[in-house]
């Protein structure tokens, strides 16, 4: 592609995708770049993803590799007290089944160092201390249309096709809120 169709590109993208909050730009990149068959590291090498106190989400240029790990460390704030996915479950008393998906996660994500996290991986440790969700397809899918949870890639072109995911900031900032209670 000549120079000046890579520019009219961005600029058109640009034009697209500013209107638009910063986490529907997040989805947005992830999915293009998922649909382009670059994959998401590209994405992450350009920029790294912070959330602001106002609870919005920016780009910020790249840091180190610690960086990330370090902000994730700081957002763990009251999990950190949490040894287990037992204890947090215990402490937030999860009701629903995606409420039980959506602290599984966080601790995953916070606790485990997952980066990224399928549907079996949250089930398989809600079911290790016997909080199995019923159908956790329909768990997950709740917590992508509250934007608790984004999906960053699919494997395979059937619906059923297994996907990752990630916690986003609202996600967080959610279980943070329900621990301070």
């Amino acid at each position: 592609m000549k120079l000046d169709q890579e520019m009219e590109v961005m600029s058109k993208s640009y034009e697209l995708l500013k209107g638009l909050d910063d986490n529907a730009k997040i989805r947005t990149l992830l999915w293009l770049s998922s649909k382009l068959h670059v994959g998401q590291a590209t994405l992450i090498l350009g920029t790294e993803v912070m959330a602001t106190e106002g609870g919005s989400v920016e780009a910020a240029p790249a840091a180190p590799a610690a960086k990330p790990k370090a902000s994730a460390e700081a957002a763990a704030g009251g999990i950190e007290s949490y040894n287990s996915l037992t204890d947090l479950v215990k402490a937030l008393k999860p009701s629903s089944d995606s409420e039980k998906a959506l602290v599984s996660a966080v601790f995953l994500q916070l606790k485990r160092d997952a980066s990224e996290l399928t549907s079996a991986q949250v089930q398989k440790e809600l079911k290790k201390i016997g909080q199995k969700v019923s159908n956790i397809t329909q768990a997950i899918s709740a917590l992508v249309k509250k934007k608790y949870m984004i999906q960053l890639s699919k494997e395979g072109d059937s619906q059923q096709a297994r996907k990752r995911y990630k916690v986003t900031h609202e996600g967080l900032k959610t279980i943070m809120e329900s621990l301070k209670k």
